[in-house]
């Protein structure tokens, strides 16, 4: 049992070493692992015209290996030592800071594999999710043991395996994982986080994580920020709204503030569970009509029938809930007071990636909608286009731009398929290339996320050091160089 000082005066930090070296070990929870398919010189990098940006390139793609981790066996062996879950293959950490694989930041680690060849790498990563999946219920946000109080992550699984089965046409995998998700899942919450029905009467979902005990990697500053409301059912309510920001990926920013109907506010405003989020819902209706091609593509009519009324559904809801046609945008939807919260997000054009709109929208007013929105929010004059326009401190507001939501503008205004919504998309990718490459010359150091402000600075990251390789920006300025590479030149 740990002892005070001499005197009963506070121990010193020497003699809290000395007391963690003689009580605790080091759990080595993972090791090394360098992937079997790790490609030196994967194709793309031939694409690439330009020689300091396929020198950057080839820098990026090893990172693959630097990041490269898998749990070590006595975690599999002895689970109860460890907050690590075992996972049965080697994955991609997030960046050198990371200690475990990541939900979210897997899909981008997945289409960064398979630019670079590495398709087994990329198939195992899929894999450690579904194990967690049939273990579990649900995928958890990370493979620790905190995770486990059900809080997951947006929704990527399915389009993971749909990347992979485009990339490799893997029938016999994507069978094996249809025939799972519906045997084991129900279907509903498959395909539906949560769903509510609005009194116009869509469907829709919400991120509600619901509190019924309290635990978080930030209990203690929760806790502090909870010393404002009066009862235990306020401050349980607010527990569940901060976790489910936290399930979002969005954690935290003004996105989810609800103060005099306005996002106005601080944490103590926060209102998640209230609030119909564009991007959510647009992936959810990607997922059902994703899983209803695969069934149709695999002979089963019934299911691939069921699936698409499913799809059908969500989109009717995404249509008439969040769809503001005057704006010609998309919006987050305030079921509390019956409004859409006409705010800028980057979210809000998640629709344009997911194919989120009727098959009969007209490509070219899509466009005008989408290129006119941007220009009315002056987003011509940044570095990238920031998450929010409005600046709290948080780091999902403004100023910092994140590198997911920038490949999502750029995939979804390429898949309009219009010249000028392809020449906006070429447009962003260059300037979130020439920034990453600024900053990655400037500290070679590839960051989190940016200051849409200032070319090449990093958003305030007083929550993690700079990292090397933050593997979400490795891949997408990869993803930018493969496709544009051969028009992209490193000048000013």
């Amino acid at each position: 049992m740990m002892k005070a000082s001499k005197n009963g005066a506070a121990i010193t930090y020497s003699e809290m070493e000395d007391f963690i070296n003689e009580h605790f070990e080091d759990g080595n929870e993972m090791e090394i692992w360098i992937p079997p398919d790790f490609n030196d010189n994967p194709k793309f990098l031939g694409r690439i015209s330009d020689p300091d940006y396929r020198v950057w390139a080839f820098e990026l793609n090893q990172f693959w290996r630097t990041l490269a981790r898998r749990v070590s066996s006595d975690v599999e062996r002895n689970p109860d030592r460890y907050s690590l879950i075992h996972v049965p293959n080697g994955f991609i950490l997030p960046g050198d800071d990371s200690k475990e694989l990541h939900y979210r930041d897997s899909y981008w680690v997945v289409n960064g594999l398979l630019l670079s060849g590495m398709h087994d790498t990329a198939r195992g990563v899929i894999e450690n999710l579904l194990y967690l999946l049939k273990r579990y219920g649900f995928v958890p946000g990370a493979n620790r043991r905190y995770y486990l109080n059900g809080r997951s992550e947006p929704p990527l699984l399915i389009r993971m395996v749909d990347d992979y089965y485009e990339k490799t046409r893997d029938e016999e995998f994507l069978r094996d994982v249809v025939t799972y998700f519906h045997l084991t899942y129900n279907i509903v919450s498959l395909v539906l986080f949560l769903i509510n029905t609005i009194s116009i009467g869509y469907f829709y979902s919400t991120y509600c994580f619901t509190c019924s005990t309290y635990y978080s990697q930030l209990f203690l500053e929760d806790y502090m920020n909870a010393r404002i409301f009066s009862t235990e059912e306020e401050k349980m309510k607010f527990y569940s709204n901060i976790q489910s920001a936290a399930e979002s990926g969005m954690y935290f920013t003004s996105r989810w503030y609800m103060r005099n109907k306005s996002n106005a506010g601080n944490i103590s405003d926060i209102a998640t569970t209230d609030i119909i989020p564009v991007d959510l819902n647009a992936v959810l209706h990607y997922n059902a009509r994703k899983i209803s091609e695969w069934y149709f593509k695999l002979g089963d009519d019934q299911k691939g029938s069921l699936y698409e009324v499913f799809a059908v559904v969500l989109l009717e809801g995404i249509t008439e809930v969040l769809w503001d046609k005057d704006e010609g945008m998309w919006f987050d939807y305030d079921n509390a007071n019956k409004k859409r919260r006409n705010y800028f997000y980057a979210s809000n054009l998640t629709p344009l990636w997911t194919k989120s709109y009727p098959i009969n929208w007209s490509r070219e007013e899509l466009t005008t909608n989408a290129l006119f929105y941007l220009d009315r929010m002056n987003l011509h004059k940044f570095y990238g286009i920031p998450n929010s326009l409005t600046e709290t401190g948080e780091k999902w507001d403004f100023p910092n731009a994140w590198a997911p939501l920038q490949a999502m503008i750029v995939e979804g205004l390429d898949a309009v398929g219009t010249y000028a919504a392809k020449l906006k998309a070429y447009q962003l990718a260059k300037i979130w290339i020439r920034t990453t490459y600024d900053g990655f010359k400037t500290s070679l150091v590839i960051h989190e996320r940016y200051d849409a402000t200032t070319l090449g600075a990093t958003g305030n990251e007083d929550d993690y050091l700079p990292q090397k390789g933050f593997i979400w920006t490795n891949a997408v300025v990869l993803q930018f160089l493969d496709k544009y590479g051969d028009l992209m030149e490193n000048t000013d």
